[in-house]
């Protein structure tokens, strides 16, 4: 992942139509598994993830793996496991209210969504899921016509570097009200 970049972050190659799931857990699924995206779990190496269990078939399964030592599992309490998907939450749901309207204004047909009506997205949160789009586009055109890493490697990196602006822009927007919030209470 990082010869080749966040591929999940930035949107290298993703099909269109990922830009309108609203699923972050795979709801209907026995079993969802998912990258631990939190301390300690981040930096360990180990390929470790969170797990939700919703059938007493899965449960079962889950349960004979700790017993026979096969699987090593820890209980994450609900807001910890929300914390470790959070990009995806807001990529999900807060920034699929930008990208419906978006694919609205050009024409394209959108299928409903339950968390299409979000109307609170900062204008610098746009401009991440604008970038973000525009990176999808470009990797799969660029990578079409060159076919070798190192061009599309330098073909990609000025949209890259638009799309990591507004990142950071926006997470220091974020860092700076959650400090003003605690500062006022």
């Amino acid at each position: 992942m990082q010869v080749v970049g966040d591929m999940w972050g930035t949107g290298f190659f993703k099909a269109n139509a990922c830009d309108f799931c609203d699923d972050v857990t795979t709801e209907l699924a026995d079993i969802s598994v998912g990258d631990a995206w939190l301390e300690p779990y981040v930096k360990d190496g180990k390929g470790t993830n969170v797990l939700v269990v919703r059938s007493l078939m899965a449960d079962m399964i889950i349960r004979d793996g700790i017993v026979s030592h096969k699987l090593s599992l820890e209980d994450l309490p609900l807001d910890r496991f929300i914390s470790s998907q959070q990009g995806s939450f807001n990529h999900r749901h807060s920034g699929l209210s930008y990208r419906i309207k978006r694919a609205k204004k050009m024409g394209r047909l959108v299928p409903p969504k339950r968390f299409a009506d979000d109307n609170s997205i900062t204008v610098d949160y746009k401009l991440v899921q604008y970038f973000r789009l525009i990176v999808r586009k470009k990797s799969l055109e660029i990578w079409k016509n060159v076919l070798n890493v190192g061009l599309f490697d330098k073909k990609m990196k000025k949209y890259l570097r638009l799309l990591k602006r507004a990142t950071q822009m926006n997470h220091y927007k974020k860092a700076v009200m959650k400090r003003l919030s605690i500062l006022s209470k």
